[in-house]
């Protein structure tokens, strides 16, 4: 009686640990598309992407608020001091919702955050997401992004040193979490 009930735990044993084999292997089935094979090397970028989204937010909400810092250095300007950008709160506001929302992204897509969404809409956002700043880096020629003309103003040097290559930063690796 003893040796039955010992070969019964045994085979209990066995059918659990198949079981979690089986659940664990789903699980990563279900989950490959996110950083396929590598999901835990990429789950560094893809927090480090958040951190900067969460702090961009950040940083344009204080604007929305009524904040100062970097605001003024943070617009293109003619080479006669007159802005070409001039944004109102509201306008900071939904930039820095949006950025808010890039941030929630790279944690859903580090399975940090669970909403459900359609697979269509991860793949959509993770190629958009770093093709608009993919486009910011590149820029409009004149006054934005590594190919502008007017490079002299406090702006565009700063966008040379710091802006653009953050957006190509972002971009790059954006790109290469959609594509490992």
């Amino acid at each position: 009686m003893w040796q039955k009930s010992l070969s019964f735990e045994c085979s209990m044993q066995t059918n659990i640990s198949l079981y979690d084999n089986f659940y664990q292997l789903f699980h990563q089935i279900k989950y490959s598309h996110r950083f396929g094979k590598n999901q835990s090397l990429m789950t560094i970028p893809a927090l480090l992407l958040a951190i900067i989204f969460f702090m961009l937010s950040g940083i344009h909400f204080s604007w929305a608020l009524g904040g100062t810092w970097g605001f003024e250095t943070a617009l293109p300007t003619t080479e006669d001091g007159k802005r070409v950008l001039n944004p109102k709160k509201i306008d900071s506001a939904i930039v820095g919702a949006g950025l808010l929302f890039f941030g929630m992204f790279y944690l859903i897509k580090t399975d940090h955050i669970s909403l459900g969404l359609p697979e269509w809409v991860l793949v959509v956002a993770g190629w958009l997401i770093p093709s608009i700043f993919l486009l910011r880096a590149i820029g409009d020629f004149k006054y934005v992004g590594f190919f502008k003309k007017v490079s002299t103003t406090d702006f565009a040097k700063n966008d040379s040193r710091f802006f653009s290559p953050l957006c190509a930063g972002i971009a790059l690796v954006g790109f290469i979490l959609e594509l490992i």
